[in-house]
This record gives structure tokens, sequence and C-alpha cells, in this order.
């Protein structure tokens, strides 16, 4: 893994110029984000997991419904897909990918942390809320949160780009505990941190189809 962060604005940044220069489509870099993230994880679970996927609106709960649906190909059944939002406010790529999984006969279901299902569970992957975030949750998805780290005994809890609610200037703000940190093109500022531990777990690094050396060359030539 490579020890040099970026700042969540750069890794924007990054994604910017594979879109604008590369002419890679947005959707494209979320499907392989969400593919090699599967990767990840599929080789850290087993195939008779019970697998609770909570997926956001934005992004983050895009690269969810492209990991459900990865898995399902890989040969994982017991998958439950939860969605906080309504299915009208998920846009773009999000939506995209969302319907694509619901044509695989997904079931993507609306609502709240079901506590049976947490206590049920063996893997909880975390798509809620990824680098985007910049003030601490409160309010629901505290609440949310908080239930889901009270139920992570003997689970395997992946974030994919960061742990929802994790703030890098601000490690006391409530975010998912979680085993396995998925972030893309390169660790985010305080990830590293030896206090973030207890938050972020181990980090795997994976790409988005294209390396972070190539994206920073096109990036210091742009802004010469």
């Amino acid at each position: 893994m490579l020890e040099q962060t970026i700042s969540n604005q750069h890794s924007r940044e990054l994604d910017g110029i594979a879109i604008n220069y590369l002419k890679i489509p947005s959707i494209v870099l979320m499907e392989n984000a969400g593919k090699n993230a599967t990767e990840i994880i599929s080789n850290k679970i087993s195939k008779n997991d019970k697998i609770l996927i909570f997926c956001g609106k934005g992004n983050n709960g895009g690269d969810g419904f492209v990991v459900a649906r990865h898995l399902r190909l890989r040969g994982f059944e017991n998958i439950k897909v939860v969605l906080f939002s309504d299915f009208c406010d998920i846009k773009g790529d999000a939506l995209v990918n969302l319907n694509v999984l619901k044509g695989t006969d997904q079931e993507v279901c609306l609502g709240d942390v079901n506590q049976s299902d947490l206590l049920a569970a063996d893997v909880v992957v975390d798509a809620m809320f990824g680098t985007g975030l910049n003030k601490p949750l409160e309010g629901k998805w505290k609440e949310i949160i908080e239930l889901i780290n009270l139920n992570k005994e003997n689970k395997k809890v992946f974030s994919i780009d960061a742990p929802s609610g994790f703030l890098a200037d601000d490690l006391e703000s409530v975010c998912i505990l979680a085993d396995y940190t998925i972030t893309f093109i390169a660790s985010k500022t305080g990830m590293l941190d030896e206090q973030a531990k207890k938050n972020i777990g181990e980090v795997v690094v994976c790409d988005i189809g294209v390396s972070r050396e190539i994206l920073e060359e096109l990036f210091k030539r742009e802004i010469k």
C-alpha cells in the first residue's frame, strides 16, 4: 500500500482528470471501484455468510449497489441491501446501478436498521457516506451508526471509500467502526493516523481502472 495520503479534494480532482482527460465515463469509474472492492471483500468472507449492505443515496450508495451485484455474480446468495432513502432521491450513476441491481432480482429494502437482521449477519458492508462527508452525523444517522457499532461483534465490517461518519479532523465524531476500509486511488488524509485505527481498521487501497501515477502525472500537466 502506498504510504502517501491524498486529501478528499485531491481525490475528487483525480476523478475529474480521469473523466475529462482520459474520457472515462463516471459510471465506468463507479463500476471499476465497486468491482475491485468486491474482489477484496469476497476473498475475506465465505459463500455461506449472511451479508448486509447499507447504502446511502449518493455515489457511495452507488458503489454499494455495484458491490451487491458483483457479490451475486460470484455466487454469494444471502445478501440483503438496505437503502436509507426513497427511490426517487437516487440520481445519476447511482440510479443506473440501482436499476441494474434490481434487474438481477436482488431485493432492495427501504427503511431502517433491523436489529434482528444485524444480529444474524456475518458481514456488513457500509456504503452510506464516503469521503464527501464534511460534518458530523447527527439525529437518525447517528442512531443508525451507533446501532450498527453496538451489534458488530463476530462480524466483518467493510466500509467503502471511508467509514460512514469518518472525519479526518474530528476523530471523536461518531462513525462506523470498520474492520476494513476499502478506499480508492490512495489512502485519504487522516486514515493512517494511529488514532484513526479504531475507526478505520485495515486500509486497503484499490484502483478505479487507472493508476494513481497516471492520474497524478496528468494532474501535474494540468496545473502548469
